[in-house]
């Protein structure tokens, strides 16, 4: 297992917060159209949309409760981080570039580590130790309850890319992951964060294990 890792903490608090990781290109900065007016626009209609309400919501937490997530709640997560929304060709929830889908979800919590199988929305247990506390260098990483670890499998990308351009396409695809996940439990007193952490070849105890002897 190659590529970018990027993480996300999850658990209760007593309000939302939502985090987006992505990656853009700027040039240069923006000048005006020949000294043109700025054009209003209309404030965003937020009732009514649960994606708006979750935006609107949006801000930054790392007070976690230890109480364990439900099952539905958890199942919930990691559907809308990679499941699958179209049956027919086991297309997903979020992007991929070219549909390579060369990201894996692990599932770490008080209990272990699992992999998440989009295919059959289940968890394939990996390692029966808590082992959360390597999945971040923050001190809530070690209690949240849920830390989810974006895996990027650089043997389903394209041949012939470079590395910056495989890293982008893994930070970009889990970027999005991310961003449906923390949007996803927007109700309530749920709370999700997403950490970042881009290296490469993984070398945790937990994926000594290829993540096609899983697939």
């Amino acid at each position: 297992m190659n590529g970018g890792r990027l993480m996300a903490a999850f658990g209760r608090v007593a309000s939302s917060a939502f985090v987006l990781l992505g990656a853009a290109c700027v040039s240069a900065k923006p000048a005006d159209a020949q000294g043109a007016p700025a054009r209003a626009l209309p404030a965003p209609a937020i009732d009514g949309s649960h994606v708006l309400h979750a935006l609107q919501q949006r801000h930054t937490s790392r007070d976690f409760s230890p109480e364990p997530l439900e099952p539905q709640l958890l199942a919930d997560l990691l559907w809308a981080a990679n499941g699958v929304n179209r049956p027919a060709t086991g297309q997903r929830t979020t992007p991929s570039a070219h549909d390579w889908r060369s990201i894996d979800v692990y599932v770490f919590d008080a209990g272990g580590v699992a992999l998440f199988d989009p295919d059959r929305q289940a968890l394939r247990p990996l390692l029966a130790k808590d082992l959360r506390r390597l999945t971040g260098v923050q001190g809530f990483a070690a209690t949240a309850p849920l830390s989810l670890l974006f895996v990027a499998d650089e043997r389903r990308m394209g041949k012939g890319l470079d590395e910056e351009t495989r890293l982008l396409q893994a930070a970009v695809s889990a970027g999005a992951m991310i961003q449906s996940v923390c949007s996803a439990p927007s109700e309530g007193s749920r709370s999700g964060r997403g950490r970042t952490s881009i290296a490469g070849p993984c070398t945790r105890p937990w994926a000594s294990r290829r993540s096609r002897r899983f697939s």
